[in-house]
């Protein structure tokens, strides 16, 4: 299991919450679009919305743990194999042509827009694959045609300027010695990404 199922089935029992899920792919994989599934970090969309192993979309009867209408995945590239299906369940898209496209204001709106609307509050699923191989080679999957850094990080900024913005959660495979993050943790827990042009490490 995942920390992050755990995480959103313990805001499911707060209330209604929203998700930014700033990702360079869908992560949408799950059992009525693959002939298998079993690795989680393919599959983190389609579990927070209730259609992934049966073992974690419903855990203490709390599923599914998001809302359709309450996603806003940012950041997904024009090919993923699941942006249709996305598409048809109503799931709010901003791919990494229409990232590119926006200025940062009208980006965090936007997003801001699906996620606050009818909810208590919102979490922020950031995978750095999301940003342009260019910047971000070292990575599992690394993709052309995304966002650079600062454009991340504003998008960052203007969604963290809410109070409703409860937090976020980074991952992705990497090699230490070419990361150019840092992950600094507040004093309320909340991970906040700063994102440099040099860093080689974490602190």
């Amino acid at each position: 299991m995942q920390y992050s199922d755990r995480q959103y089935a313990a805001l499911k029992r707060r209330g209604r919450f929203g998700l930014v899920f700033l990702d360079g792919h869908s992560d949408f994989r799950h059992p009525g679009n693959a002939k298998a599934i079993g690795a989680a970090a393919g599959e983190d969309l389609a579990i927070v919305t209730g259609r992934g192993d049966a073992r974690l979309v419903d855990l203490e009867d709390l599923g599914p743990y998001v809302r359709d209408e309450d996603v806003a995945v940012v950041g997904v590239r024009e090919n993923d194999e699941h942006l249709d299906e996305l598409i048809e369940a109503g799931i709010d898209i901003t791919t990494s042509t229409q990232m590119n496209a926006l200025n940062s204001s009208q980006l965090a709106d936007r997003v801001l827009q699906t996620v606050s609307q009818n909810t208590t509050g919102f979490w922020i699923h950031l995978d750095v694959d999301v940003v342009d191989a260019s910047e971000m080679p070292a990575v599992d999957c690394p993709e052309e045609d995304g966002p650079s850094f600062s454009d991340v990080a504003e998008l960052l900024s203007g969604c963290y300027r809410l109070q409703s913005a409860l937090g976020s959660r980074s991952r992705s495979t990497i090699q230490i010695s070419t990361l150019p993050v840092t992950v600094q943790i507040a004093s309320s827990n909340v991970y906040r990404m700063h994102f440099v042009s040099h860093i080689h490490g974490i602190e």
